[in-house]
């Protein structure tokens, strides 16, 4: 497996905005996740 680091990106810091991004946050990506709000 490679060794990249993933970044995603969500558009607006609204309320659905951070649910997205804590949702996403608990999905446990990989150890080399960003996300970006």
């Amino acid at each position: 497996m490679s060794n990249q680091e993933n970044t995603i990106s969500i558009v607006g810091a609204g309320v659905s905005g951070i649910m997205c991004a804590l949702t996403l946050a608990n999905f446990h990506l990989g150890s080399k996740k960003t996300i970006r709000v």
